[in-house]
């Protein structure tokens, strides 16, 4: 099936939100959402379940993806202890 243009709506909205909201991971979920709702011609329902059952469990579980969210979450834990420390500060 041929989505054409509206296959760039999930990057723009994800991208929109990340930068209005300055919340990356729910910017981020709903542009999933968005994209399995242009999948799922616009049901609501399914493209929900889609979201979670198949689009972010699968990215979850592969092995590759899960060595890189460790990484990303170690390197954030580090900046907030450093943060916390007082490591930022300027003074």
């Amino acid at each position: 099936m041929d989505y054409g243009i509206i296959s760039l709506l999930p990057a723009v909205i994800a991208i929109g939100l990340a930068i209005g909201t300055r919340q990356v991971v729910i910017s981020l979920l709903t542009g999933v959402f968005v994209g399995a709702l242009v999948i799922d011609n616009g049901n609501i329902i399914t493209a929900f379940m889609d979201t979670f059952a198949t689009y972010v469990t699968g990215a979850i579980t592969d092995a590759s993806h899960a060595s890189i969210l460790i990484f990303t979450l170690t390197i954030a834990g580090m900046v907030s202890i450093l943060n916390l420390t007082g490591g930022t500060s300027i003074v």
